[in-house]
């Protein structure tokens, strides 16, 4: 295995430079693809903006059930890294991989099949309902590979590799760009899909994002060897995952019920109260999960 990354003889303020830097970069990626997606939305009406918001909002709630994963990944991957026990953290990516299609798979047909049922609960109706249920359809479609692209940065981030998920969400922010204003206008010779535009653009650009960090992996020139031949399911190593990421899903998911709930009751006073209080709280929340991605990171890679 070539090209390894060893944290352990830099000194440690050289250490979160280098962890740091690239996830910061990282979010202000994954920011701005939001950022460019309500931006071109709005264009459309506010109906539509409020539309995409709301499943926006349902699939960051699915999203916290990963967010134990992630971090049991990190946790157990950068413990092995740091001991130099290569073979103890292939396995433990191998289970964050199996454990992210099994979700993923199981994630995307519950989603489409309840796509309507989770709107109405979350208050969409007339015009919003009918922006909104497209899009939570496509997007739920194509759910199977976001827990890859998830796990597969946690795998990365655990061995110390901070910026190939940052080139990877570069990619994925750039592509999702130009996806979006030739698909939801209908340029370069595109159809105009408006709303549905949006969808498909998100899960190309992250689900091409997927693949290319799992074949990434495959390749073993980091520290991380994924050997998709040898494929076994260890539930003793889901178990370690588990019991380490617990409290933080716990955490996220109170911390997503009560963004629900807010997005719930914005509902009852109309589209434009929803699309105000939508643009304050992702602000405020990506400024937020950016602070406690960097910490986990840094103290989850902080070796001896």
């Amino acid at each position: 295995m070539n090209n390894r990354i060893d944290l352990t003889e830099d000194k440690i303020s050289t250490l979160i430079f280098k962890l740091a830097i690239p996830i910061i970069f990282t979010n202000i990626f994954s920011m701005l693809f939001e950022i460019v997606d309500a931006i071109f939305i709005g264009k459309i009406n506010s109906e539509a903006l409020a539309g995409i918001s709301i499943a926006g909002s349902i699939h960051f709630f699915i999203s916290t059930f990963m967010a134990g994963i992630g971090i049991g990944t990190v946790a157990l991957v950068s413990r092995y890294c740091g001991a130099k026990k290569y073979e103890n953290a292939n396995e433990v990516s191998m289970q964050a991989f199996i454990i992210g299609l099994f979700l993923g798979i199981l994630i995307s047909i519950f989603g489409f099949i309840f796509s309507a049922d989770l709107l109405k609960i979350m208050g969409a109706k007339d015009k919003v309902f009918n922006y909104a249920l497209p899009y939570n359809k496509i997007l739920f479609s194509g759910a199977f590979l976001m827990p890859l692209l998830f796990l597969g940065s946690a795998i990365l981030r655990g061995s110390g590799d901070t910026k190939t998920p940052m080139y990877f969400s570069l990619m994925a922010t750039f592509l999702n760009i130009f996806l979006d204003w030739t698909l939801i206008f209908g340029k370069l010779g595109f159809p105009r899909l408006e709303v549905k535009g949006a969808a498909i653009a998100t899960i190309i650009s992250r689900g091409l994002a997927s693949i290319l960090l799992i074949f990434i992996l495959t390749l073993g020139k980091h520290n991380i060897h994924l050997n998709l031949k040898k494929i076994k399911i260890s539930f003793d190593i889901i178990k370690k995952i588990f019991s380490i990421g617990i409290m933080a899903s716990i955490q996220m998911f109170v911390r997503s019920s009560s963004s629900l709930f807010l997005v719930k009751l914005s509902t009852l006073f109309g589209t434009p109260c929803y699309c105000i209080l939508r643009n304050r709280w992702k602000s405020l929340s990506n400024i937020f999960i950016t602070r406690i991605r960097l910490c986990r990171c840094i103290c989850y890679n902080g070796w001896s």
